[in-house]
């Protein structure tokens, strides 16, 4: 929120602050609980040496503050390598757009990180993510101001590219009936005078 002074001869400065509370409901949209990748791994980018294949499943469409997130990695090494450097992270993507000009803001909400998959093994891991550890804010896509979760997943191999999966998580925040109970008082500002 910005207020402009338009007062001639003003040498004071008039900062001030309010907190607000914005709720827009995300527009509904077939969730994705699920995203497998299957990838040929080749070392040093042309030697092929077989298949890598990642599945990501989250248990739930949408999630609430306090929400335990269930999240099962599930995967298949085929290859002679070692899958390495395995890690999950709950992204939390925020835009917001004003006079013109916009911000982006990424933050790690989560970071998890797994054992090694040894060649030609498949391994499942299965995690829960205590959403009440966080300051959840609601999925959001409006003009101004978009809030999207990422759950991205790697899986690095020797030598390979890395395997990138990713899934979107949808946070849904219900408006507090009593927000106006806890609302800030209203701030006054009179002109210093001599």
């Amino acid at each position: 929120v910005k207020a402009v002074l338009e007062k001639e001869d003003v040498s004071v400065g008039h900062d001030a602050e309010q907190t607000f509370l914005i709720h827009s409901t995300p527009e509904q949209t077939e969730t994705q609980r699920k995203q497998d990748i299957t990838e040929q791994i080749k070392t040093f980018g042309c030697f092929p040496r077989g298949y890598i294949t990642v599945s990501v499943r989250i248990d739930k469409d949408c999630y609430q503050p306090g929400d335990i997130l269930g999240l099962t990695l599930e995967i298949i090494n085929m290859t002679p390598l070692v899958c390495k450097n395995i890690i999950a992270v709950l992204f939390r993507k925020l835009k917001m757009l004003a006079n013109r000009s916009q911000r982006n803001i990424r933050t790690k909400e989560f970071m998890l990180a797994f054992e090694d998959v040894p060649s030609g093994e498949k391994a499942i891991f299965k995690r829960d993510l205590d959403l009440s550890e966080t300051n959840v804010l609601p999925t959001t896509n409006s003009r101004n101001i978009k809030c999207n979760y990422v759950m991205a997943v790697r899986c690095e191999v020797p030598f390979a590219t890395s395997i990138d999966a990713m899934l979107p998580v949808t946070m849904i925040v219900e408006p507090d009936p009593d927000h106006h109970k806890n609302m800030p008082p209203d701030q006054l500002y009179k002109p210093w005078k001599n």
